[in-house]
């Protein structure tokens, strides 16, 4: 065959695999891949600054240094809990709407719509010793709720849950202990909808495999690089979610 001519039906067959439906199948895993790895990626941030703002030797009573070391801890806190709810909202086919959520929901809704991060720390004294640990200042919440409770009527029931939620962990609110369980909530699920997704197009995905193979067989035979259907990372990701 005129070389040429194996060329042009090479390069025809890989725009004709882009063109399918289980390509664009496979591209659409990638959303959800990399909207929660965004979310991963503030939380491990938010984690690593805890420990920083832990670990300095500053006293709680220097209010400059505390209120300095409070913004950096703050602007993470609203990335987590903002990257999370680009993720929820995207993602999760019904919206979570028990108390936890709905409470979290509001916490980054105060956050964007009303005033900063509400960032408060607190000493836990026992016979163990004298922990620290982070809080919210509950009041400005509880206003923040019962004004939008008041003002709102697609977000009533949502607000009512939240407000209640609230007051269930009065008088203290550990926030570290709160948003580690919401954390272990996002990962669960995070795995249900690619498992989901994954479960549901298994069939074809395994023959993109199939059908790849045979596009990048023909490509070394005509010692054709690229273009490629798929990244060589891409194509280790497909085979790796087909063992999911």
């Amino acid at each position: 065959m005129d070389r040429t001519k194996q060329l042009m039906e090479v390069l025809n067959e890989i725009e004709c695999t882009k063109s399918l439906e289980v390509y664009k199948t496979f591209k659409r895993l990638g959303n959800p891949r990399t909207t929660f790895h965004i979310y991963l990626n503030n939380y491990l941030d938010l984690k690593r600054e805890i420990n920083i703002y832990y670990s300095e030797t500053f006293e709680l009573e220097n209010g400059l240094v505390r209120r300095t070391s409070q913004k950096s801890l703050i602007r993470r806190y609203h990335n987590f809990l903002s990257s999370a709810r680009v993720f929820t909202a995207q993602f999760v086919q019904e919206d979570f709407n028990d108390g936890f959520h709905c409470f979290i929901k509001e916490l980054r809704n105060y956050s964007i719509h009303k005033n900063f991060f509400p960032l408060s720390s607190r000493f836990d004294m026992n016979q163990n010793g004298t922990s620290r640990y982070e809080s919210i200042q509950i009041n400005k919440i509880e206003e923040y709720l019962k004004e939008q409770i008041k003002n709102s009527k697609s977000r009533k029931k949502g607000l009512i849950n939240a407000l209640v939620f609230l007051n269930s962990l009065k008088p203290v609110l550990n926030l570290n202990d709160l948003l580690e369980d919401y954390f272990q909530k996002m990962i669960n699920e995070y795995h249900l909808i690619m498992h989901r997704e994954i479960k549901e197009n298994r069939n074809e995905l395994c023959t993109l495999v199939e059908v790849i193979d045979k596009v990048n067989h023909k490509m070394k035979i005509c010692g054709l690089k690229s273009p490629q259907v798929l990244s060589p990372s891409e194509i280790r990701y497909l085979r790796l979610i087909l063992e999911y």
